[in-house]
């Protein structure tokens, strides 16, 4: 027994053993490739791995490009824009009212300058009668400017301040044509008749900006361009 087992070929000697072993080596190599294509394309994912991720995650492209906006947030509210307030007729007549008192003491400065002015290129009339008028003149402006003007209250806008402030300066420029009349009644100097000259010329000067600020003001009350005019043309006929 121990004879014939010495006698027995190992068994890696054996031919049926190869045959095994080559067939249970192809079985592992084709086991390990596992299907593998030695097509690089193969090795990419598959189109709905790749859909699926560009969905859940940004590209780098979308991420840093400086170009595209951040989505505006529809939440957020907008500034308010500032809307003109509306005038009413109430205000409107309001505003006609501060007009026509304004223009009223103006008109009224107006008539007292000129008479004076009338009275002294009148032939004959006397020093003393033109020094009176002057002060006549004068204290009636005075009262005009500091206590009828200012006693007005307007609407408490920019464009009524202006046009009071403007009246007042052309009376006060009135006033000041009285005030170098009398120095030159006085003492009969020519630097005092420079001065009344001078003062009598900004009258006229001073009476331009009060119109436009007149106009302003109505404007800015509410009132077109056809009220207005039919405003300062009542106005002048008056």
């Amino acid at each position: 027994m121990e004879k014939k087992e010495k006698l027995q070929k190992p068994l890696y000697k054996k031919w049926w053993f190869w045959l095994i072993v080559l067939c249970v080596l192809g079985a592992a190599g084709n086991g390990l490739s596992g299907g593998k294509s030695s097509d690089p394309a193969d090795d990419t994912p598959s189109s709905s791995v790749s859909s699926s991720r560009s969905e859940d995650t940004p590209s780098s492209s979308s991420a840093s490009s400086p170009s595209e906006n951040p989505p505006e947030d529809s939440s957020t509210p907008s500034a308010p824009t500032e809307s003109t307030p509306e005038i009413s007729e109430e205000d409107k007549e309001t505003a006609k009212i501060v007009d026509s008192e304004i223009l009223v003491i103006c008109t009224a400065a107006e008539q007292q300058y000129n008479a004076f002015q009338s009275l002294l290129s009148v032939e004959g009339t006397s020093d003393l009668d033109a020094y009176n008028a002057a002060k006549s003149l004068k204290d009636t402006l005075t009262d005009y400017n500091y206590r009828q003007l200012s006693d007005i209250k307007g609407n408490g806008t920019e464009e009524f301040d202006d046009y009071k402030e403007k009246a007042s300066l052309y009376i006060f420029v009135m006033s000041e044509v009285a005030d170098a009349a009398m120095a030159y009644l006085d003492d009969s100097k020519t630097s005092n008749l420079s001065a009344y000259q001078e003062a009598a010329e900004k009258v006229s000067t001073y009476s331009y900006p009060l119109v436009a600020s007149r106009l302003t003001f109505l404007s800015a009350s509410g009132f077109s361009d056809e009220e207005i005019s039919a405003l300062v043309d009542a106005s002048a006929s008056e």
